[in-house]
């Protein structure tokens, strides 16, 4: 991100600090209501913005919160979950009575204990809380706690920065994305979460941006909370990483000091690597846990290794399949399944010694009773990893054609500019064109702050460029959004400017 080569410090900015809060607090009140329209309104007209690229959470993830509320433990299950009572005691008479059915791994498609981002599981305490059935708890409540918080903040950042019709445009704009609306409060998935997160790290950002503020003591808190924050988040969700890169280029090009825009950097990847790493002791000291539980109850347990997150390799292979399907590319984990374990002289001349016939699964099995993912086994991965560097490599113009493809399709299949209210969303099309343009003409006019903006929530887009683009993925991305806010304060400012007022508008 850049920042601005000298500070932003707009005439609103100046106004009386009494007036200023009121504004904001009442903003915020409208704000709250307008959200809380869409809690209870058909999203129908919306299921075209549905994110249908992968599965998200897993349709097994409340058999494993039951047991994780009631008792702390986790990986714990029961498919027997959805008929049990709401109550611990419930839970331990379960326990108690059949015990052998408790199981650390269900062996479905998209196994909660099996493929990682076991933070999914904190979604749902909100939910629980709130209706005190942990059995069949939905992310829902969490998603649109944590999505109000984030619009709020970018509200309150902007006004303070004084930028305020900025901040009240994209809070709009972004508040109206069917994309979101649609995952916050009808999906019970985890598909809203980065924007939700973008959102909340540009508002902590924000005063940074504008390039009124250096490297403070502020500035340090906030790098190491956003390390806290987006290494926590990832456990969640791995694209939540994705402004990670926006994190540190505020840093890293703010105006401060070398020395203390390189501290902060320091700073933020100690505290990120750190969490990540403490999250994963919680997360093994719980495996070990569990599995005494369930072995101690008579259960079953699965004791092969886990994985923290989704495999890293058989995601990028499979997204080859939006352009990429003439070198033999799916977007289908069983088409790259059947391939890994299937002999051919080009592409696979050591297949893996499995058999695969349909299904998610190997046809063999780890002990007679868990059937082997072939995600779970090195030796996949690294075949997959071998295939897709080879063509990149020995391919480099058709590798080039499908970025090219992609960028198309993220500006293309963006997300409308919409306003929507309630049940209903007017929606613009085309809104991805803009991007470009408009991040383009605040570069030529030497507008870094509004340029910054843009490119702050670029990274969003990553997973479409680099792993997949179609069935959705384009829509985790707002720059467009940003920047047509952007567009809208230039187009006021110089409206003013030429009638011959002040340019109060930020």
């Amino acid at each position: 991100m850049m920042a601005p080569t000298s500070p932003v410090a707009p005439r609103a900015a100046q106004r009386a600090p009494g007036s200023r809060l009121a504004l904001l607090a009442l903003l915020s009140v409208v704000l709250g209501l307008w959200q809380l329209g869409f809690a209870s309104a058909s999203h129908e007209s919306r299921r075209p913005w549905a994110m249908n690229a992968s599965m998200g959470m897993s349709a097994d993830a409340p058999r494993f919160f039951y047991f994780f509320d009631h008792l702390g433990l986790f990986p714990v299950a029961a498919q027997e979950v959805p008929q049990l009572g709401p109550t611990k005691a419930d839970a331990l008479a379960f326990v108690a009575q059949h015990g052998d059915r408790l199981a650390t791994d269900l062996d479905t498609p998209t196994s909660t204990a099996r493929f990682g981002d076991y933070g999914k599981m904190f979604l749902f305490f909100p939910d629980a809380w709130l209706r005190g059935d942990p059995g069949h708890a939905t992310a829902i409540p969490f998603n649109r706690i944590l999505f109000v918080i984030a619009l709020l903040a970018v509200l309150a950042a902007f006004a303070f920065e004084g930028h305020l019709l900025l901040g009240v445009s994209i809070v709009v704009l972004v508040g109206s994305d069917p994309f979101q609306i649609l995952e916050v409060n009808a999906r019970g998935n985890v598909f809203s979460v980065p924007i939700s997160l973008a959102l909340l790290a540009l508002a902590a950002h924000m005063r940074y941006l504008t390039g009124r503020h250096g490297a403070d003591v502020l500035a340090f808190l906030t790098a190491a909370a956003s390390g806290v924050v987006l290494a926590s988040f990832r456990e969640v969700r791995t694209e939540s990483a994705l402004m990670v890169p926006a994190v540190l280029a505020t840093y890293a090009l703010m105006r401060a000091p070398l020395a203390r825009r390189a501290a902060m950097v320091l700073l933020f990847l100690v505290t990120f690597a750190g969490t990540g790493r403490a999250w994963s002791c919680y997360w093994s000291t719980q495996f070990t846990r569990a599995e005494a539980f369930v072995t101690h109850a008579g259960g079953n347990v699965f004791h092969a290794t886990h994985g923290s997150h989704h495999a890293f390799w058989h995601a990028i292979a499979c997204g080859l399949g939006d352009y990429g399907g003439d070198r033999g590319y799916s977007w289908d984990d069983r088409a790259s399944f059947r391939w890994a374990t299937t002999y051919d002289a080009a592409s696979n001349p050591k297949p893996l010694p499995y058999h695969y016939t349909r299904g998610y699964f190997l046809d063999e099995t780890y002990d007679g009773v868990h059937p082997i993912a072939p995600t779970d086994l090195p030796a996949y991965n690294d075949l997959v990893s071998t295939r897709v560097l080879r063509d990149i490599r020995q391919h480099p113009a058709w590798y080039a054609g499908v970025l090219g493809q992609r960028v198309l399709a993220i500006l293309r299949d963006a997300t409308p500019a919409a306003l929507s209210l309630g049940p209903f969303t007017l929606a613009v099309p085309g809104a991805g064109w803009l991007l470009l343009p408009v991040l383009a003409y605040a570069l030529l006019r030497r507008r870094y702050f509004h340029a910054a903006l843009i490119a702050f929530t670029l990274p969003l887009s990553v997973v479409a460029l680099l792993v997949y683009s179609g069935r959705g993925a384009t829509f985790y991305g707002i720059a467009h959004l940003i920047a047509l806010a952007v567009a809208i304060e230039l187009f006021v400012r110089a409206r003013t400017t030429s009638s011959g007022r002040p340019a109060d508008v930020r």
